[in-house]
């Protein structure tokens, strides 16, 4: 959908997006650079781990993993938006 064609609501959680998205990269430049003065010289930090994070994946099979969870998400609010308007446009 072009931008043009979005509602306000749309165009308003774009930029929510946008801003939550930016707001986490500034946390972890943050990190980094509080992590670098903790962290010998040439060594890279290693970010925090979560138990659902296994060193063992690839970037690219994190990659995969997320696109995968992103078209479920996008799936799931497909169903729910039509069966929301199914419901709205129904007579009870």
């Amino acid at each position: 959908m072009s931008p043009e064609k979005m509602t306000q609501w749309q165009k308003d959680a774009l930029a929510g997006f946008a801003e939550q998205q930016e707001s986490y990269l500034g946390a972890i430049a943050a990190w980094r650079k509080a992590m670098s003065a903790a962290t010998p010289a040439g060594a890279t930090p290693a970010p925090p781990t979560t138990p659902i994070m296994d060193a063992s994946f690839s970037a690219n099979e994190v990659v995969d993993a997320n696109r995968a969870f992103m078209e479920a998400v996008f799936k799931q609010q497909q169903d729910f938006l039509e069966k929301l308007t199914r419901t709205l446009g129904s007579d009870g």
